[in-house]
């Protein structure tokens, strides 16, 4: 997309390289880190936040140079929409309530704290910097991609919790602290995506944002 704010089109695709480096790291680093079956991954909701956030990483350099109102954009920033609302609750949720439980047991290593902070704090930073660098508009149209996301990872969270065990401890789906920590969590998401959309009206209306012109220059538009 060539659009940016705050900062040059040439820092912004800077920015999406550096963040795809970032990204693959983790990817393999989570590989390297997971002892159970590849499938168990999935029962987390850092994964899908993290992979959607790979994944929008990628359409950014492959679908660089894409029209603006092309569908290969539309459906990065939709991915990359939802990766950021999924974010925006996986960051907070881990070190309020997991990370202290997990400090506390004493297993962790040096490398294990910064795997989880690397997947946890670094990788949501990225893609909330991209948000704020980028023009992504979260349109209500787009909601109910994040609304079926959404429900599809609660199902798939109690299925685990039912057939074999809770994903996250406070979370075991019988617990009215379980229940008041997913209406947390659900309301966190879909607050974030209402965030995303207030910062974009924000930004294009109170800063001017660049263009790349064909001959490679950039100007500044409002």
């Amino acid at each position: 997309m060539k659009r940016a704010f705050f900062i040059s089109q040439k820092t912004l695709t800077c920015f999406r390289y550096f963040t795809l480096f970032v990204n693959i790291i983790t990817f393999f680093w989570m590989i390297r880190n997971h002892t159970d079956p590849y499938h168990h991954l999935l029962s987390y909701l850092t994964i899908w936040g993290f992979l959607l956030c790979f994944a929008y990483s990628i359409m950014t350099i492959v679908w660089g140079d894409a029209p603006d109102n092309s569908l290969k954009w539309k459906t990065a920033y939709i991915i990359g929409e939802v990766g950021f609302a999924l974010e925006l609750t996986i960051c907070p949720f881990f070190f309020v309530v997991l990370f202290p439980d997990m400090l506390k047991t004493g297993n962790l290593t040096v490398w294990d704290i910064s795997y989880q902070i690397l997947i946890h704090f670094i990788v949501p930073m990225l893609i909330w910097l991209e948000i704020v660098f980028s023009d992504m508009a979260f349109p209500k149209g787009h909601r109910v991609v994040l609304q079926i996301i959404t429900v599809a990872y609660l199902v798939n969270n109690a299925l685990w919790t039912v057939l074999h065990k809770p994903v996250y401890g406070p979370v075991d789906w019988i617990s009215i602290r379980s229940y008041i920590l997913t209406i947390l969590a659900t309301s966190t998401v879909i607050g974030g995506f209402s965030l995303g959309g207030l910062l974009y009206r924000w930004k294009k209306r109170t800063f001017p944002y660049s263009i790349q012109t064909d001959d490679g220059d950039e100007e500044k538009r409002r």
